[in-house]
């Protein structure tokens, strides 16, 4: 499979050093754009199908330090700053259950630019993307809910999460691109298993089933 992925041009604010540009690298400043929200409600239940995702109660282990460089140990961050990323992550999980996405999706943007530094070294920054994914998901807008999961497989635990391959699959399917779609969902199946696909709409596994033969779910088709 393909482990490539492709940035997509966005068009919302986002803080400094959090841009993919066209070939999928991160760039500084300038617009963005963001995803998501799974069908079953706020992000609290989103995230327990691949490692580094949990409940908000759950967040402080992954979310606390940062991935270590060149096998040296892992940065904490320092309480206050962890403190007040959950508070404005759960806010963002509350008002994704009422249905106030756009007010979600900014609670979430001011957590992330809490992360000090390059936040994509901190392993929090990856289900901020995926909460931020997520609400353009239930939004429908596809193009940004795809980089933010592009953004969160580039931060630490994200490539090889299911969830995450999941969902850059689905908003690959629904912006035309089915090559990419196959791999993404094929990763996902491969390590969430049919279940991580109960919760949406039945047409992704179909297509996935045109796609490869799951009994052996290597062997994608074209």
């Amino acid at each position: 499979m393909d482990g490539g992925h492709h940035g997509r041009d966005g068009g919302d604010s986002w803080p400094s050093g959090a841009v993919v540009g066209g070939d999928g690298t991160f760039g500084s400043g300038g617009p963005f754009g963001s995803g998501g929200g799974r069908g079953s409600g706020p992000a609290a239940h989103r995230y327990d199908h691949g490692p580094g995702f949990g409940s908000i109660e759950e967040r402080d282990a992954p979310g606390a330090r940062e991935a270590p460089q060149d096998g040296g140990t892992a940065m904490e961050l320092p309480d206050g700053i962890r403190t007040e990323i959950r508070a404005l992550c759960q806010e963002g999980d509350a008002l994704v259950g009422l249905g106030e996405f756009a007010e979600a999706k900014q609670r979430y943007l001011e957590a992330l630019r809490l992360l000090p530094g390059d936040h994509r070294t901190w392993a929090a920054a990856t289900w901020i993307y995926v909460a931020i994914g997520d609400v353009h998901v239930r939004l429908g807008v596809h193009d940004r809910a795809y980089k933010c999961f592009h953004n969160a497989v580039q931060c630490p635990d994200g490539l090889g999460n299911p969830y995450v391959h999941l969902r850059l699959g689905q908003t690959a399917f629904e912006l035309g691109d089915h090559d990419r779609a196959a791999d993404e969902l094929i990763r996902a199946f491969m390590g969430g298993g049919p279940e991580i696909f109960e919760e949406d709409d039945p047409k992704y596994l179909g297509f996935l089933r045109t796609r490869a033969d799951l009994n052996r779910p290597g062997a994608v088709t074209s």
